[in-house]
């Protein structure tokens, strides 16, 4: 419709940031925010939001984390893998 709609999510809202990334995964129906930088500190936080309930959430990982980091890249693998370099 080229129409801009304001959204608004609930949830656990990530931090604002700057030179984060983002891939949408699972049929373009989450978006996955990943590190960055907030002013002050690095980040390698990962967070989620589910567009069908328009609700954040904040991804618990396991294994090895990787480490803060701001200005990369991301990419979605299928539907449900990225890749952060």
């Amino acid at each position: 419709t080229g129409r801009w709609t304001k959204l608004l999510p609930r949830g656990n809202k990530p931090a604002p940031r700057a030179f984060h990334t983002a891939c949408s995964l699972v049929h373009n129906t989450k978006v996955f925010i990943f590190g960055g930088q907030n002013g002050s500190s690095t980040l390698n936080d990962l967070h989620e939001l589910d567009l069908d309930s328009l609700t954040w959430t904040f991804v618990r990982t396991r294994g090895i984390q990787p480490l803060p980091r701001w200005g990369h890249t991301s990419v979605a693998v299928g539907m449900d893998l990225m890749l952060s370099f």
